[in-house]
């Protein structure tokens, strides 16, 4: 009966050491997790910082970089050697007419409905002379003929450009651009086209102050080898 008792209390303090360990076990990996996640989460708020301070120093390293090369382009362009002054004039028109034909062309070039198709002169005034808006080979504003593109299910869209500029003569910039896209039916096999435009560009007014279509230069299946 003695040996029993003994066993009995053996087994009993080891029980209670047993689960005295275990549950120090619980609670260092209780403690465990909540400094790792602690950990991750400062981790995860150190990178969330350091991506926005990131972001920032590019933003000013970007605006500053643009502040100055606004400054060298104006003090060039005050420049009294007419080398200098011609060039920096040169290039400052080619820069701004090939920014401006960027966000022309979207407009005269994407549409999938009459109404969009109708809306391209309102839309590209801002960027053009009032006698291009009139130009029916560029902005044709008949109704009736718009209505084919919702009759047929007519798409286009610009996929890019390739702008070239002349010499520049007083405010004017001779340009040459070809217009890349893409055109076809509703479940039908996509069209690629390349389109001629020569123009000219304003210098002082900031607009294109001719525009012609040349025509047509490539037609086939889009991705045809």
């Amino acid at each position: 009966m003695r040996n029993y008792r003994q066993d009995k209390t053996l087994w009993t303090m080891s029980l209670r050491y047993l689960q005295t360990l275990a549950l120090i076990v619980v609670i260092v990996l209780i403690g465990s997790l909540v400094y790792f996640n602690h950990g991750q989460g400062l981790q995860a708020k150190q990178i969330s910082n350091l991506k926005h301070t990131n972001s920032t120093l590019k933003s000013n390293i970007s605006d500053k970089k643009h502040s100055l090369d606004v400054q060298m382009q104006q003090e060039a362009l005050n420049n009294t050697n007419p080398i200098i002054k011609r060039s920096s004039r040169q290039l400052a028109a080619s820069t701004q007419a090939e920014q401006k034909a960027n966000l022309l062309f979207p407009i005269l070039i994407n549409y999938s409905s009459a109404k969009e198709y109708l809306a391209r002169s309102d839309k590209a005034a801002k960027y053009v002379a009032k006698n291009i808006l009139q130009d029916k080979q560029i902005f044709n504003q008949n109704k009736s003929a718009a209505t084919y593109i919702d009759y047929s299910g007519l798409h286009s869209h610009l996929s890019s450009l390739n702008f070239s500029a002349g010499n520049i003569s007083k405010n004017n910039l001779p340009i040459i651009i070809k217009v890349n896209y893409v055109s076809w039916f509703t479940n039908k096999r996509r069209s690629a086209s390349q389109d001629l435009y020569l123009g000219t560009y304003n210098y002082a007014t900031g607009r294109f102050s001719q525009l012609y279509r040349f025509g047509n230069i490539f037609e086939g299946a889009e991705n045809a080898d």
